[in-house]
């Protein structure tokens, strides 16, 4: 927790170093809640985020669609397939996500909704990578940035840009 705090800037590192000494030295909750205080705490039953997540497939696919928690950072890797995710419905708690495709043979395919700022790095050697869109919305000021880096020997990344179907799912809290 107090690592998080300290990535998210909401301590110095000095703040961090001196509390991660006390924490060493805590023998009951009372010094622990000392050594927290005055820290956000997520809500009780919020469940966190994953900061990093792993897709790896040897031949087929990895699907995420409907609402699913965005990681961070995403990383896959596929020898005859590749990842496979649809945005509109997912709930992203980090404004900037960053995903890692590399593929043998495949293609990396998105569906991120309009309004959400999108990159597309990467290339591939026989294939390429594209991003389209139907009509060019500005990003909203609060949205996520996602940024795809997709390498492929055989293949790329397609990534479509679509008009929202759910935009208040994509931010609403999901069930357990």
């Amino acid at each position: 927790m107090l690592r998080e705090h300290c990535v998210h800037g909401r301590l110095t590192l000095e703040e961090f170093s001196a509390r991660l000494d006390e924490l060493y030295r805590v023998r009951d909750d009372h010094e622990l809640a000392a050594v927290l205080r005055d820290l956000p705490v997520a809500r009780e039953g919020e469940p966190r985020i994953a900061r990093r997540s792993w897709l790896i497939t040897l031949i087929g696919s990895v699907q995420r669609r409907g609402p699913w928690r965005v990681a961070r950072r995403l990383f896959g890797f596929s020898l005859l397939g590749a990842p496979d995710f649809d945005f509109r419905q997912a709930v992203i708690g980090d404004a900037d996500v960053r995903i890692v495709s590399f593929s043998v043979i495949g293609a990396l395919t998105a569906i991120v909704p309009a309004g959400i700022d999108v990159e597309l790095h990467g290339f591939g050697l026989v294939g390429g990578n594209d991003l389209m869109t139907t009509e060019h919305v500005e990003p909203a000021p609060n949205e996520p940035r996602i940024r795809i880096w997709a390498f492929a020997l055989i293949g790329g990344a397609r990534v479509r840009q679509v008009r929202a179907e759910l935009p208040a799912a994509r931010n609403a809290a999901l069930g357990p």
